[in-house]
C-alpha cells in the first residue's frame, strides 16, 4: 500500500511535534511519502517541504487538502494532519476495515485525546478529551445515533472536528463532487459555525457525508494524540479550564453506556448503496423505531 501524508504547519513552534509525526509515519510497514505544507522550510529528514506563503495562516490545513487532490490517483490512501496531531498505524488499520465495511457516504472518523501530565495517573488513565465539553458548544455523544454494522458498534459525536483526515480515491471523488477541494478559500455556507479556517478544513466537508461515525466498540482504535497536550494542562484556576474537556473516567462511562445500549437495543443498520435511505432493524429505545 502506498500512502501520501500531508502535514500542515506554520512557523517553527511545532517543529519538534512535526519531527515526531514524520518519524512515526516513516516507520509504517507501507510506503509513505510525507509532504509538509509550511511557510518556512523545516528540513525534517524523511519529509519534503512544500513552502508557500498564505495571507491567512489558518489556511495551511486547507492547502493540505489541495495538495492531496493534486496527487489523486498516485496513492492508495491520502491523509492530512495538523503538525501536532499524531495518526498511528493502528488508526489506519481501523479506518481501512471500517471504510471497507461502510458505504461511501458514511465516514469512519477519529477523536483527539491529550495527556494530563499533572494528574499523576498512568496511561491511559491520564487521557483527557478536549473535544468533549458543554461550554459554548454542546459537544456530546448522540445517544440516538447508535447502530451496529458488521459486528462493530458505531455512534456519532456532535463535534466533527478532528484535525486530521484520511481518504481513498473514491472518497476524494465523492467530496470533490460536493466542494472544490482545490479552492482553499471555499466555505460551506450550510455549516453553522463561526469562520475559523483551522476547524473548517474538516467541518466543511463532513456535512456532505450522511454520517461521520466513531467505533464505540473499538474506541481506542480511533483515538489520535494531540501531542502538545495544550488543553489537558490548563490549571483549574484558569478561566479557560473548561477547554480541558472530560477525563478518561468520564469518557469511559459514556463508552460503556453506549456499548450497553448497542447490545441491548440490538439495533443494526441495513445500508443499501442503491438507496440513499436506510432502515433500522431492532428497537432503538429513544427513537422507538422498530
Amino acid at each position: 500500500m502506498k500512502i501520501l501524508m500531508v502535514i500542515a504547519n506554520y512557523g517553527v513552534s511545532q517543529i519538534d511535534y512535526a519531527r515526531k509525526l514524520v518519524k512515526e509515519y516513516k516507520s509504517w510497514p507501507d510506503e509513505v511519502d510525507v509532504i509538509i505544507n509550511t511557510n518556512i522550510a523545516l528540513n525534517i529528514e524523511g519529509a519534503v517541504d512544500n513552502v508557500m506563503l498564505l495571507e491567512d495562516t489558518m489556511l495551511y490545513p486547507k492547502s493540505a487538502l489541495r495538495t492531496i487532490y493534486e496527487n489523486k490517483g498516485k496513492y492508495d490512501l491520502y491523509a492530512f494532519c495538523e503538525a501536532d496531531v499524531l495518526i498511528t498505524y493502528k488508526n489506519i488499520k481501523y479506518w481501512l476495515q471500517a471504510t471497507n465495511d461502510l458505504p461511501l457516504d458514511i465516514y469512519a472518523g477519529f477523536m483527539r485525546y491529550e495527556i494530563d501530565e499533572a494528574s499523576g495517573k498512568p496511561y491511559p488513565a491520564n487521557r483527557s478529551y478536549n473535544d468533549m465539553h458543554h461550554q459554548r458548544n454542546p459537544w456530546v455523544w448522540d445517544y440516538d445515533s447508535i447502530f451496529v454494522h458488521k459486528g462493530i458498534a458505531y455512534a456519532q459525536f456532535t463535534n466533527t472536528h478532528q484535525a486530521c483526515l484520511v481518504f481513498n480515491d473514491a472518497q476524494l471523488d465523492f467530496v470533490h463532487s460536493k466542494i472544490d477541494i482545490s479552492d482553499i478559500n471555499h466555505i460551506n455556507p450550510n455549516v453553522n459555525f463561526p469562520h475559523n479556517a483551522l476547524e473548517r478544513v474538516d467541518m466543511d466537508i463532513f456535512p456532505f457525508f450522511r454520517k461521520k461515525v466513531l467505533p464505540i466498540s473499538r474506541f481506542d482504535d480511533c483515538l489520535v494524540h494531540h501531542v502538545q497536550n495544550r488543553y489537558a494542562n490548563i490549571p483549574p484556576s484558569d478561566p479557560n479550564h473548561w477547554m480541558k474537556g472530560v477525563d478518561e473516567e468520564t469518557m469511559q462511562h459514556h463508552i460503556k453506556l453506549l456499548n450497553f445500549y448497542a447490545e441491548h437495543w440490538q439495533v443494526t443498520e441495513n445500508f443499501m448503496l442503491a438507496n440513499p435511505g436506510y432502515s433500522l432493524e431492532g428497537v432503538n429505545h429513544n427513537k422507538g423505531i422498530k
